[in-house]
């Protein structure tokens, strides 16, 4: 027998024209698809969804046609293409007390935004100024008084500072650690009021509520059990007008007590905070 050295061809598949048929259906109909998807995409981000309402929300200190007129969106624009990183990028920078924004894309014309806001955590008093910030340390305000709600400190001297700086409240070895320290341990104990920390001496700290007892805390060590001490004194008191010292420093040592002696508080121990 002869031996056919050449490679024997494949055989071609037979396909039906029925197959045929259907698969250029399915392809028609795919491409079809694909067009109207990608027509609809584009149609959504230039004619579809013009924002017909700009609602803001949470806004205190700033009034909604400020927030507006910096916001990089207007009525008209395309609701889905609002830039949400943008808006909070200009406004963080004109606006001190913004701390971020949020949109609400409510389909098909409104969109929502909602604003938060710093509160001022404490101030520092330096040269009859009123250094606000916030919880981060940015610096929110420079004013010359102080304002309700936020405890003054005394006793902390920053070399420069302005507008939208930030200071380090993290340093362990630096008095301002010790302000978040305090405030922290007050709000841990439910020990609302505080108008006024003294940190001239951090072994003797005074720390003054409602403008009319103040606490000698001594240093900061044992804070917990020295509040402990001082909120059952406070609320033995209840909501008289007495003014005096409570002498928390001795505490936790054995058989001692917070001592509440009555007297006048000296100007400096008051703040005369702005109405």
């Amino acid at each position: 027998e002869k031996v056919d050295n050449q490679k024997q061809q494949p055989k071609k598949k037979y396909v039906s024209k029925k197959r045929l048929r259907r698969r250029r259906k399915i392809m028609l109909i795919t491409s079809l698809v694909l067009i109207i998807g990608i027509t609809l995409s584009v149609l959504s981000c230039t004619v579809f969804f013009p924002i017909k309402q700009i609602i803001i929300i949470g806004n205190e200190r700033y009034n909604k046609e400020e927030i507006v007129a910096s916001i990089g969106v207007i009525k008209g624009d395309n609701l889905l293409l609002a830039s949400e990183s943008r808006a909070n990028k200009v406004l963080k920078q004109e606006f001190t007390y913004i701390e971020s924004i949020e949109f609400n894309k409510k389909i098909p014309f409104t969109l929502e935004v909602k604003i938060n806001e710093y509160q001022t955590y404490a101030q520092l008093n330096i040269n009859n100024q009123y250094i606000k910030f916030g919880y981060d340390g940015k610096i929110l305000d420079i004013a010359k008084k102080p304002q309700k709600n936020s405890p003054v400190v005394t006793g902390i001297n920053l070399e420069e500072f302005k507008v939208s700086d930030k200071i380090d409240l993290t340093d362990e070895d630096g008095k301002l650690s010790k302000v978040v320290e305090i405030i922290k341990a007050f709000e841990k104990n439910e020990i609302d009021g505080i108008t006024h920390i003294n940190l001239e001496d951090i072994q003797d700290i005074r720390v003054t509520y409602k403008d009319r007892i103040v606490m000698l805390l001594g240093s900061n060590s044992n804070l917990d059990k020295k509040l402990i001490h001082a909120k059952a004194t406070l609320e033995a008191k209840g909501n008289n007008s007495e003014t005096g010292t409570l002498n928390l420093s001795r505490i936790p040592s054995a058989k001692n007590e917070a001592s509440f002696i009555p007297r006048e508080l000296e100007p400096e121990e008051i703040v005369k905070k702005k109405k």
